[in-house]
Protein backbone atom coordinates (compact mmCIF):
# COMPACT_ATOMS: atom_id res chain seq x y z
CA UNK A 1 0.00 0.00 0.00
CA UNK A 2 1.23 3.79 -1.27
CA UNK A 3 0.27 6.26 0.69
CA UNK A 4 0.18 9.81 0.12
CA UNK A 5 -1.52 11.76 2.55
CA UNK A 6 -1.48 15.54 1.32
CA UNK A 7 -3.17 14.58 -2.11
CA UNK A 8 -5.12 11.36 -0.23
CA UNK A 9 -4.19 8.51 -2.53
CA UNK A 10 -4.07 4.99 -2.05
CA UNK A 11 -3.05 2.33 -4.42
CA UNK A 12 -3.56 -0.99 -3.65
CA UNK A 13 -1.91 -3.82 -5.83
CA UNK A 14 -3.02 -7.13 -6.30
CA UNK A 15 -6.72 -6.92 -6.09
CA UNK A 16 -10.00 -7.35 -8.25
CA UNK A 17 -10.26 -3.85 -9.87
CA UNK A 18 -13.51 -1.58 -8.00
CA UNK A 19 -16.63 -1.32 -10.51
CA UNK A 20 -16.77 1.79 -11.62
CA UNK A 21 -19.83 2.93 -10.12
CA UNK A 22 -18.82 1.67 -6.50
CA UNK A 23 -18.37 5.09 -5.00
CA UNK A 24 -22.16 5.86 -6.56
CA UNK A 25 -23.28 3.16 -4.04
CA UNK A 26 -21.20 2.99 -1.31
CA UNK A 27 -19.63 5.72 0.34
CA UNK A 28 -16.01 6.73 2.27
CA UNK A 29 -14.48 10.06 2.56
CA UNK A 30 -12.34 10.78 -0.32
CA UNK A 31 -13.86 8.15 -2.10
CA UNK A 32 -10.72 5.49 -0.25
CA UNK A 33 -11.65 2.16 0.61
CA UNK A 34 -8.29 2.79 2.77
CA UNK A 35 -11.18 4.05 5.86
CA UNK A 36 -12.15 0.33 5.38
CA UNK A 37 -14.34 0.11 8.59
CA UNK A 38 -17.97 1.31 8.60
CA UNK A 39 -21.40 0.53 8.47
CA UNK A 40 -23.79 -1.91 6.43
CA UNK A 41 -26.71 0.51 5.82
CA UNK A 42 -30.46 -0.59 5.16
CA UNK A 43 -31.55 1.54 1.87
CA UNK A 44 -34.85 1.21 2.77
CA UNK A 45 -36.15 3.76 5.48
CA UNK A 46 -39.43 1.98 5.97
CA UNK A 47 -37.17 -1.07 7.12
CA UNK A 48 -35.54 0.49 9.79
CA UNK A 49 -35.68 -2.11 12.25
CA UNK A 50 -34.16 -5.21 9.24
CA UNK A 51 -30.50 -4.65 10.57
CA UNK A 52 -29.42 -7.62 7.77
CA UNK A 53 -31.85 -8.98 4.81
CA UNK A 54 -33.65 -11.99 4.95
CA UNK A 55 -31.74 -14.21 2.16
CA UNK A 56 -28.78 -12.72 2.85
CA UNK A 57 -26.08 -15.17 2.19
CA UNK A 58 -23.73 -16.02 5.26
CA UNK A 59 -20.26 -16.63 5.00
CA UNK A 60 -17.67 -17.84 7.39
CA UNK A 61 -14.39 -16.23 6.54
CA UNK A 62 -10.83 -18.08 7.36
CA UNK A 63 -8.43 -15.69 8.18
CA UNK A 64 -5.49 -17.88 7.78
CA UNK A 65 -6.33 -19.29 4.33
CA UNK A 66 -8.15 -16.01 3.26
CA UNK A 67 -11.19 -18.07 1.80
CA UNK A 68 -14.63 -18.04 2.83
CA UNK A 69 -16.88 -21.25 3.73
CA UNK A 70 -20.62 -20.78 3.08
CA UNK A 71 -22.29 -20.97 6.41
CA UNK A 72 -25.90 -20.06 5.83
CA UNK A 73 -28.21 -17.05 5.89
CA UNK A 74 -30.26 -14.59 7.15
CA UNK A 75 -34.06 -15.47 7.76
CA UNK A 76 -36.67 -13.18 8.73
CA UNK A 77 -36.68 -10.73 12.02
CA UNK A 78 -33.22 -10.81 12.31
CA UNK A 79 -32.71 -13.92 12.52
CA UNK A 80 -29.70 -16.46 11.41
CA UNK A 81 -29.54 -19.83 10.37
CA UNK A 82 -26.34 -20.73 10.34
CA UNK A 83 -26.28 -24.49 10.53
CA UNK A 84 -27.11 -25.14 14.19
CA UNK A 85 -30.05 -26.63 15.82
CA UNK A 86 -32.29 -23.60 15.95
CA UNK A 87 -31.88 -19.97 14.16
CA UNK A 88 -29.88 -17.60 16.22
CA UNK A 89 -31.01 -13.95 16.30
CA UNK A 90 -28.47 -11.40 15.46
CA UNK A 91 -28.31 -10.15 19.39
CA UNK A 92 -27.50 -13.46 20.60
CA UNK A 93 -25.00 -14.31 17.86
CA UNK A 94 -22.05 -12.08 19.30
CA UNK A 95 -21.41 -9.38 16.86
CA UNK A 96 -19.24 -6.76 18.24
CA UNK A 97 -20.64 -3.78 16.69
CA UNK A 98 -24.72 -3.24 16.43
CA UNK A 99 -24.68 0.42 16.77
CA UNK A 100 -27.70 2.55 16.48
CA UNK A 101 -27.53 5.26 13.47
CA UNK A 102 -31.07 6.78 14.21
CA UNK A 103 -33.98 6.36 16.27
CA UNK A 104 -34.75 3.05 16.60
CA UNK A 105 -32.74 2.60 13.80
CA UNK A 106 -29.55 -0.01 14.03
CA UNK A 107 -26.75 -1.47 11.96
CA UNK A 108 -24.07 -4.00 11.63
CA UNK A 109 -20.31 -2.75 11.86
CA UNK A 110 -17.94 -4.12 9.66
CA UNK A 111 -14.00 -3.84 10.39
CA UNK A 112 -12.27 -4.54 6.92
CA UNK A 113 -13.11 -4.77 3.17
CA UNK A 114 -11.10 -8.11 1.48
CA UNK A 115 -10.29 -8.19 -1.58
CA UNK A 116 -12.49 -5.27 -3.01
CA UNK A 117 -15.69 -8.11 -2.64
CA UNK A 118 -16.35 -9.45 0.94
CA UNK A 119 -16.74 -7.22 4.17
CA UNK A 120 -15.68 -8.84 7.47
CA UNK A 121 -17.85 -8.47 10.43
CA UNK A 122 -16.08 -9.52 13.71
CA UNK A 123 -17.50 -11.67 16.44
CA UNK A 124 -17.13 -11.64 20.34
CA UNK A 125 -16.55 -15.81 20.90
CA UNK A 126 -17.26 -17.62 18.35
CA UNK A 127 -13.41 -17.45 17.17
CA UNK A 128 -13.72 -16.67 13.58
CA UNK A 129 -15.17 -13.56 11.43
CA UNK A 130 -18.76 -13.84 9.16
CA UNK A 131 -18.06 -12.34 5.66
CA UNK A 132 -21.01 -10.73 3.64
CA UNK A 133 -20.04 -10.16 -0.31
CA UNK A 134 -20.89 -6.43 -1.31
CA UNK A 135 -22.78 -7.64 -4.37
CA UNK A 136 -24.86 -9.40 -2.49
CA UNK A 137 -25.58 -6.69 -0.01
CA UNK A 138 -26.20 -4.06 -3.36
CA UNK A 139 -29.07 -6.59 -4.53
CA UNK A 140 -30.71 -6.10 -1.56
CA UNK A 141 -30.65 -2.43 -1.68
CA UNK A 142 -28.10 -2.14 1.31
CA UNK A 143 -24.79 0.31 1.00
CA UNK A 144 -21.67 0.49 2.96
CA UNK A 145 -20.63 3.43 4.66
CA UNK A 146 -16.99 4.38 6.09
CA UNK A 147 -17.30 5.48 9.67
CA UNK A 148 -15.21 8.92 9.29
CA UNK A 149 -18.04 9.26 6.21
CA UNK A 150 -20.84 8.54 8.63
CA UNK A 151 -19.63 10.49 10.86
CA UNK A 152 -18.82 14.00 8.70
CA UNK A 153 -21.90 13.65 6.82
CA UNK A 154 -24.22 13.56 10.18
CA UNK A 155 -22.17 16.21 12.45
CA UNK A 156 -24.87 19.17 12.23
CA UNK A 157 -27.61 16.58 11.81
CA UNK A 158 -27.59 14.80 15.59
CA UNK A 159 -27.43 16.74 18.66
CA UNK A 160 -23.46 16.15 18.70
CA UNK A 161 -20.89 13.25 19.36
CA UNK A 162 -19.68 12.57 22.81
CA UNK A 163 -17.30 9.62 24.34
CA UNK A 164 -18.87 6.48 22.92
CA UNK A 165 -20.47 3.08 25.04
CA UNK A 166 -18.77 0.43 24.76
CA UNK A 167 -20.31 -2.82 26.02
CA UNK A 168 -18.07 -5.11 28.09
CA UNK A 169 -18.69 -8.10 30.47
CA UNK A 170 -17.86 -7.16 33.69
CA UNK A 171 -16.74 -9.71 36.90
CA UNK A 172 -20.12 -10.94 37.54
CA UNK A 173 -20.66 -12.29 33.28
CA UNK A 174 -22.79 -9.62 33.07
CA UNK A 175 -23.39 -6.58 30.61
CA UNK A 176 -21.29 -3.15 31.74
CA UNK A 177 -20.22 -0.43 30.09
CA UNK A 178 -17.35 1.75 29.88
CA UNK A 179 -16.28 5.68 28.01
CA UNK A 180 -13.29 6.10 26.27
CA UNK A 181 -10.94 9.03 26.90
CA UNK A 182 -10.62 11.60 24.04
CA UNK A 183 -7.53 13.39 23.64
CA UNK A 184 -7.81 16.67 21.35
CA UNK A 185 -4.34 17.27 19.48
CA UNK A 186 -3.04 20.45 17.98
CA UNK A 187 -2.22 18.16 14.80
CA UNK A 188 -2.88 14.73 13.87
CA UNK A 189 0.16 13.71 15.98
CA UNK A 190 0.64 12.68 19.83
CA UNK A 191 3.49 14.58 20.21
CA UNK A 192 1.66 17.61 19.08
CA UNK A 193 0.01 19.99 21.84
CA UNK A 194 -2.41 18.24 24.06
CA UNK A 195 -5.41 20.47 24.07
CA UNK A 196 -8.35 18.77 25.84
CA UNK A 197 -8.96 15.22 27.21
CA UNK A 198 -12.62 15.07 27.18
CA UNK A 199 -14.49 12.11 29.19
CA UNK A 200 -17.92 11.41 29.11
CA UNK A 201 -20.33 13.69 31.66
CA UNK A 202 -16.89 16.04 32.90
CA UNK A 203 -17.00 18.34 29.84
CA UNK A 204 -19.79 20.24 28.95
CA UNK A 205 -19.86 20.07 25.27
CA UNK A 206 -20.11 17.91 22.13
CA UNK A 207 -17.55 17.53 18.87
CA UNK A 208 -18.80 17.52 15.36
CA UNK A 209 -16.51 15.72 12.61
CA UNK A 210 -14.93 17.75 10.26
CA UNK A 211 -12.94 15.19 8.14
CA UNK A 212 -11.10 11.77 8.96
CA UNK A 213 -7.33 10.71 7.47
CA UNK A 214 -4.98 8.16 7.64
CA UNK A 215 -1.69 9.53 9.01
CA UNK A 216 1.06 6.70 10.01
CA UNK A 217 -1.23 3.74 9.79
CA UNK A 218 -3.60 5.78 12.72
CA UNK A 219 -7.07 7.15 11.78
CA UNK A 220 -6.77 10.60 12.93
CA UNK A 221 -10.67 12.54 12.96
CA UNK A 222 -10.32 16.61 12.52
CA UNK A 223 -12.97 18.12 15.09
CA UNK A 224 -14.37 20.85 16.85
CA UNK A 225 -15.48 20.58 20.28
CA UNK A 226 -18.17 23.50 20.91
CA UNK A 227 -19.00 24.05 24.99
CA UNK A 228 -22.27 24.87 25.25
CA UNK A 229 -23.96 27.55 27.75
CA UNK A 230 -27.58 25.41 28.69
CA UNK A 231 -27.70 21.96 28.91
CA UNK A 232 -29.51 20.31 26.23
CA UNK A 233 -31.61 17.82 28.58
CA UNK A 234 -31.52 19.47 31.74
CA UNK A 235 -31.69 23.17 30.86
CA UNK A 236 -28.68 23.66 33.52
CA UNK A 237 -26.53 26.61 32.44
CA UNK A 238 -22.70 27.22 32.28
CA UNK A 239 -20.61 29.83 31.48
CA UNK A 240 -19.37 30.43 27.63
CA UNK A 241 -16.01 28.49 26.88
CA UNK A 242 -14.22 29.19 23.49
CA UNK A 243 -14.27 26.24 21.09
CA UNK A 244 -11.75 24.17 20.54
CA UNK A 245 -10.51 22.53 17.00
CA UNK A 246 -8.01 19.90 16.54
CA UNK A 247 -7.35 16.26 15.95
CA UNK A 248 -8.74 12.66 18.07
CA UNK A 249 -8.01 9.29 17.40
CA UNK A 250 -10.58 8.08 15.78
CA UNK A 251 -10.39 4.57 16.74
CA UNK A 252 -8.79 3.83 20.69
CA UNK A 253 -7.77 0.20 19.52
CA UNK A 254 -7.08 0.01 15.67
CA UNK A 255 -7.65 -3.86 15.91
CA UNK A 256 -10.80 -3.55 16.87
CA UNK A 257 -12.13 -0.39 15.03
CA UNK A 258 -14.60 0.60 17.41
CA UNK A 259 -14.95 4.47 17.19
CA UNK A 260 -14.35 6.72 20.06
CA UNK A 261 -17.71 8.65 19.47
CA UNK A 262 -21.17 8.01 19.83
CA UNK A 263 -24.54 10.21 20.17
CA UNK A 264 -28.17 9.92 21.47
CA UNK A 265 -29.99 8.74 18.75
CA UNK A 266 -33.14 9.48 21.44
CA UNK A 267 -32.19 13.07 21.94
CA UNK A 268 -31.80 12.73 25.77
Amino acid sequence: IVENIENEVTEVDNLPALESDFFDKHHFLHFQIQHKAGLIINGDINKYDEILPEGLPIYQYDMETESVTLLGEVLKDNEMDINTDDPIHIYNFGFKYITEVGYEQRACGFKEIVNNEYVLLPTQDEGFDIAFKIKDLEKYGYHLEGDGYWLKSHSGEVMGYFPAFYEITNEENSTDYRHPIINVYKEADKTSDLLLTVEYDKQNGYFQVEDVILKNEVYWAKIVFDYYTEEPCTGETFEDQPTVEGWIELYENMEDRQVVLGFYSRGC
